[in-house]
């Protein structure tokens, strides 16, 4: 009862200005020292975590260059184009200004993100399921499963591209309902993290992951790839189980045992009521999940002026943006007639960019030390929240910026000096998952990060074919309209930007 009146007494107080969330002194004087500081176990999950999620980027990233340069060879051949090879180039140097070969190309690869992204959208729920029943990290096992079998059947269907028709390579897309693909791993990964990390270093964490995925060589062959992924199984065996089992309430106990005893009525009521009443039953039993879902999604759209529901939404706007750089290689050897191997480099510089930034400068900006001395300059920024806010604002601008710079660029130089000020926007999705982490409770996080995620593929699912099509009538345009998919994303993300600048900062 003490805790209670404590409650209500800070419910009776607030304001517009009061925190977002109200916890009572006890709790936060129970768990200030277990947030204050890393422990040991914490230290190995994390390593754990980050150490095999960057076997999977490793493995991933070192096919990008060369996949386009094979499947812009598969076309080539398919669409018999092909050049006699004199320039070192496979014979395929000559398809680079052949816009059939290139709006292929720009199609294929457009669908494949679309169609590899679906199957973990529709999974989303029954995953999530699996995930809070049985642990984290046996969902995690799973989507390694699939990863990896998904990889396998994409590059035999290149392998044995005298057999199959490139367009097949679609059909790797199946194996994602293995796990879910990168929608689920996306939020399990962000769960794991967040339940094991100190919630004053939670955002460095993030930083820090996500400089880690960068920190391969892109040079490696693409049978390296396949070799990176074999031990990334069995690894994720050593992986400890991050969710924390907690015993249930008394309102959770109190509801158990009234559903077992309607549970116990409605069994006797649907035995006599025999198999007519069966649609009856299944259209309850939807009705039941609907409320499920809805009830444990409520927090999204309710608190806080709605500002998660909007913060989240601009996670489907700027991946609708950021996935602009997915035609980068492509439009980069079409404009400035570059081979693949020069637009190759354009990875590496877009590798050291973001690891710069990822590894250094957002860390560096958001220590203590920082916000006590520097913050405070900048518009009276004081709290972490704000801090966050800020950096959102200022990645999105970023992007923005760079996207307009590339697309316009008539010269390489000028679109190298975009491209590394939209890679300057990189930790925007960090710096938004780790504002959101404090507008919600902690038991809702994995929902959280879940919701982001989703967002996050659904935007993805959207750009691929926005993408194919916007390059394809550029490419019909011609001149600087080839840059119309950067121009596109300019719109997208200035709308995630009249969001940031609308919101609040949350209170500390």
């Amino acid at each position: 009862m003490e805790s209670t009146d404590n409650i209500d007494g800070h419910a009776l107080a607030t304001n517009e200005d009061s925190p977002l969330l109200v916890h009572n002194d006890r709790d936060v004087s129970n768990t200030s020292n277990q947030s204050a500081a890393f422990t040991r176990k914490s230290i190995f999950a994390v390593t754990s975590i980050i150490g095999t999620v960057v076997l999977v980027e490793a493995a991933s990233i070192l096919t990008d260059v060369p996949i386009y340069e094979v499947l812009e060879d598969i076309i080539c051949r398919q669409m018999g184009r092909m050049g006699n090879g004199d320039n070192g180039d496979n014979g395929t140097r000559g398809c680079s200004g052949d816009a059939d070969v290139q709006a292929e190309l720009a199609f294929l690869r457009g669908w494949q993100l679309t169609l590899e992204l679906l199957p973990g959208i529709l999974m989303a729920i029954p995953y999530g399921i699996i995930g809070d029943r049985y642990g984290r990290k046996v969902m995690f096992i799973v989507c390694m499963v699939g990863i990896l079998l998904t990889q396998l059947f994409y590059l035999l269907v290149c392998w044995r591209s005298d057999i199959f028709p490139v367009r097949l390579t679609w059909a790797a897309s199946i194996f994602t309902f293995i796990g879910g693909g990168p929608v689920i791993l996306n939020g399990i990964v962000f769960a794991m993290l967040s339940d094991v990390s100190p919630e004053a270093s939670r955002s460095t964490v993030f930083f820090y992951f996500g400089a880690a995925v960068l920190a391969v060589d892109v040079w490696a062959p693409i049978q390296l790839s396949l070799a990176l992924f074999v031990p990334v199984v069995p690894l994720c065996l050593t992986l400890p189980e991050t969710l924390r089992k907690e015993g249930p309430t008394s309102t959770d106990v109190a509801g158990t045992d009234n559903g077992t005893d309607n549970g116990a009525e409605n069994g006797e009521e649907n035995d006599a009521a025999g198999p007519a009443s069966r649609p009856k039953i299944i259209r309850n039993a939807l009705s039941d999940t609907a409320a499920s879902v809805t009830a444990s999604t409520a927090f999204l759209f309710n608190g806080a002026d709605h500002q998660v529901g909007l913060l989240l939404a601009t996670l489907l706007t700027t991946t609708l943006g950021r996935h602009a750089q997915d035609i980068l290689l492509q439009f980069t050897r079409g404009r400035y007639d570059w081979s693949w191997a020069q637009a190759g480099y354009l990875v590496s510089l877009k590798a050291f960019v973001v690891l710069l930034l990822l590894l250094v400068l957002l860390p560096a900006i958001s220590t203590n030390y920082a916000l006590a001395r520097w913050w405070p300059l900048l518009a009276g920024v004081r709290t972490p929240q704000q801090r966050d806010l800020w950096l959102a604002r200022t990645s999105c601008v970023l992007l923005i910026v760079g996207c307009f710079v590339v697309g316009l660029a008539p010269t390489a130089a000028f679109m190298i000096a975009g491209l590394v000020v939209y890679c300057l926007e990189n930790g925007y999705n960090l710096v938004l998952r780790s504002l959101l982490a404090v507008l919600v409770e902690p038991e809702h996080r994995g929902t959280l990060y879940n919701a982001a995620g989703i967002l996050e593929s659904t935007g993805a699912v959207i750009a691929g074919p926005l993408l194919a099509a916007a390059y394809r009538a550029g490419l019909r345009l011609g001149g600087l309209w080839t840059g119309l998919p950067f121009f596109r994303a300019v719109v997208l993300c200035s709308i995630a930007l009249f969001i940031l600048a609308t919101a609040r900062p949350p209170s500390s």
